[in-house]
């Protein structure tokens, strides 16, 4: 939980160091763009919710495996819906998957 503090604490700080007059404005933290929104990643939420112990035991190939199978199920579920509800729902998917292993 204290990483998240940190975290936070340091994405603030950079927020507020890219706000001084003789810097160019930072750019948004999630790749905000002024028609799209924010850019939501299923599989970066999904790795940020396991603790260390449980992404150490996650080979890459297993990571993989499983974002793929949610993408996968998710867009063929939900073929008309924006990325940000897919990747909500991904991130969902992968939990599931993930518990059910």
């Amino acid at each position: 939980m204290g990483s998240q503090l940190d975290k936070s604490a340091q994405q603030e700080k950079e927020a507020t160091a890219g706000d001084s007059p003789d810097q160019e404005p930072s750019t948004p933290v999630l790749g905000a763009t002024s028609t799209e929104g924010p850019q939501v990643d299923g599989k970066r939420m999904f790795l940020e919710d396991l603790s260390q112990e449980e992404i150490s035991s996650l080979s890459g190939s297993e990571l993989d495996e499983i974002h793929t199978k949610a993408r996968s199920q998710v867009e063929e579920d939900n073929p008309d819906a924006v990325s940000s509800v897919l990747a909500y729902k991904t991130h969902s998917l992968m939990k599931e998957l993930w518990e059910d292993r």
